[in-house]
């Protein structure tokens, strides 16, 4: 929104303008990277989305990459089965990619409905296209986003969903799945938004939950600094290379595959990480989180 001729795209008159083009009962979602604007920046565009769309809401995509999404004529409910067979076509393999391992996760990236994001919008203007410096072109760090953390903290926005339309919407074993999903996003959040840490937050602990209790992939790369991609690219440098042995063991350890020997990493970092996953390996009640602090 701050590259030039990009903010007409995202002002109340743009988004009144792409529901008009919808069919009744479609869907538009729109991408918001709150990490490019200041809070009231965000905000602002939001409230513009929100007054073209009467059921608007907003769902994470991760840390500050925001989605918004309304529809003309509202979202009917969805069965069980239309709803996970997503999975089951190639659409499948790029919801996993993307960290979304099955319905529950989905519905784990809710974040607020129209209620809710109305309300913390209430004090800002929208913005519109005779208004559209509301977006400035400076970006610089604030030292502190109140709306920022009320809307990413993963627990609030569980609440917010079983008390919003969306259990009327989705089938009831999603939303019951969708506990999950929350705590799995909450350990992503905590992990790059230091705001979001709760007193006792301890980043190994997670990590080794998610190693342990789940069988998710990409959720404990990105927490770890990495992603599927950057795994590729390291298996063609090989260990000899200190940045791609870091690369190799966050993929063994994401992957559950046997520890590699540390002998055979040139990084320090990563024999610190094959130390960890040796330990996850041999002791499945082992504090292993202890060690790493």
């Amino acid at each position: 929104p701050k590259m030039a001729g990009v903010v007409p795209l995202y002002t109340r008159e743009y988004f009144s303008l792409v529901r008009s083009r919808l069919n009744p009962g479609g869907l538009a979602t729109y991408w918001l990277p709150a990490y490019l604007l200041l809070e009231k920046e965000s905000l602002s565009v939001i409230r513009a989305f929100c007054e073209a769309f009467d059921d608007c809401s907003l769902w994470s995509g991760l840390n500050r990459d925001w989605i918004l999404m309304g529809s003309r004529g509202g979202v009917k409910p969805v069965g069980a089965e239309h709803f996970s067979r997503l999975w089951k076509l190639p659409l499948g393999r790029d919801l996993q990619r993307l960290g979304i391992h099955g319905p529950g996760q989905l519905a784990g990236q809710f974040m607020a409905d129209a209620l809710t994001l109305r309300d913390v919008t209430k004090d800002v203007p929208p913005l519109v296209d005779d208004r559209p410096r509301r977006i400035r072109s400076a970006l610089h760090p604030e030292p502190s986003t109140p709306a920022y953390t009320l809307l990413m903290h993963a627990g609030r926005s569980r609440e917010r969903m079983l008390a919003s339309p969306w259990p009327a919407i989705l089938p009831p074993e999603v939303v019951a799945a969708s506990a999950d999903g929350f705590l799995f996003r909450g350990m992503l959040e905590a992990a790059f938004y230091p705001e979001l840490r709760p007193a006792n937050y301890n980043f190994w602990r997670d990590v080794a939950d998610l190693i342990r209790n789940t069988g998710l992939v990409e959720q404990p790369r990105w927490m770890l600094g990495s992603g599927a991609r950057a795994a590729q690219i390291a298996a063609k440098k090989g260990w000899d290379d200190p940045v791609a042995a870091e690369h190799l063991a966050i993929d063994a350890l994401a992957r559950r595959i046997p520890p590699p020997d540390p002998v055979r990493a040139a990084s320090p970092e990563a024999k610190r990480l094959i130390a960890f996953h040796q330990c996850l390996a041999a002791a499945p009640a082992r504090d292993c989180a202890g060690a790493m602090r």
